[in-house]
């Protein structure tokens, strides 16, 4: 009897363990939007859930497997995005919208309104002194534009 009812029951307890996510990237370059792919990492590494967005920024990727992961944003000219997602059974949301380098955010100010706890994003050849910087957690690299960008240690976002 027990048997019976775990395999009746199988095809649930599958479906609870998987999810569609469902969301809108928006990224923007000199007022205009890019269109960009949504990749989710697990553990630093890619896996092969993925999907490139509409014309609107909308995406989706479906029968993901519930966990956590990192949700990468990447186009062709701008720096790749990252957010941490917690995937759960069923369907999971995700909405972002960044604005354009150089546009809003060249001011040392996170978008949350605060000015503490931010850092620099360092780019091109870095120096001696850049790289002890960014060994003590006062500089991260990764940025390959020509603005000022910032990254918030408060809220992990790049500005």
């Amino acid at each position: 009897m027990m048997l019976i009812l775990l395999i009746l029951s199988y095809p649930t307890i599958l479906a609870q363990s998987f999810s569609t996510i469902k969301g809108t990237a928006k990224i923007f370059t000199d007022g205009e939007m890019e269109i960009p792919l949504a990749q989710l990492l697990q553990n630093g590494k890619y896996t092969n859930y993925a999907a490139q967005t509409d014309l609107d920024g909308n995406f989706s990727i479906p029968n993901v497997p519930v966990g956590r992961y990192c949700l990468m944003l990447s186009t062709v000219t701008t720096p790749k995005h990252f957010y941490d997602l917690e995937v759960t059974p069923g369907e999971t949301l995700f909405s972002v919208t960044v604005p354009g380098a150089c546009v809003s955010y060249s001011r040392k100010i996170c978008p949350f309104g605060h000015k503490d706890k931010l850092i620099p994003i360092l780019y091109g050849e870095l120096t001696d002194q850049e790289l002890r910087k960014i060994s003590k957690d006062k500089a991260r690299s990764g940025w390959t534009g020509r603005c000022e960008r910032w990254h918030c240690k408060k809220h992990d976002i790049d500005f």
